[in-house]
């Protein structure tokens, strides 16, 4: 977190879990009020390794994930 630069801002940092796909995310993050909203726009999919960026939505949220990378 310190080297992405989200240090300072860690209540906009959270941790994932293992059985979380992107629509959890995209709920977490405030994109959509539940997570089955998000399934049905299209989130249901695994979690990309490594760092992905999104933007999202008619406000044009981004949404910075680093997962673990083999």
């Amino acid at each position: 977190m310190k080297s992405f630069g989200f240090w300072e801002d860690r209540d906009s940092a959270w941790h994932i879990e293992d059985v979380w796909c992107l629509a959890h995310i995209m709920h977490l993050s405030g994109v959509f009020p539940s997570v089955s909203a998000a399934r049905k726009n299209g989130w249901n999919k695994p979690i990309p390794e490594g760092f992905s960026e999104f933007i999202v939505g008619k406000s044009k949220k981004k949404v910075f994930i680093l997962n673990e990378f083999a």
